[in-house]
């Protein structure tokens, strides 16, 4: 029982950080962001079809790290363009 709590918690706290790394990945290429979300969507897609796996509740995961990554990302850009990105236009 444990375990399998524990292995849950772990799977969720996989694709926040996934979500918050993709997005994160914009600081060296926007490329990277896109294609850090097609890799994911694409496996998640692929669990659905061959575990039958929550594949609504992962993307929502998913998307709670892209969202925090794009909040931690736009303040500091508003607040002091932290990581020389005050004005950077891609």
């Amino acid at each position: 029982m444990f375990k399998g709590v524990v292995w849950e918690k772990l799977c969720i706290l996989s694709h926040v950080v996934a979500g918050f790394l993709s997005c994160i990945a914009v600081i060296i290429s926007p490329v990277l962001t896109i294609i850090g979300f097609l890799i994911f969507t694409l496996y998640e897609v692929n669990q659905q079809f061959h575990k039958d796996d929550f594949f609504d509740e992962e993307m929502l995961e998913y998307g709670i790290g892209f969202f925090l990554a794009i909040t931690i990302l736009l303040l500091l850009v508003v607040f002091g363009g932290v990581l020389g990105l005050k004005g950077q236009r891609w």
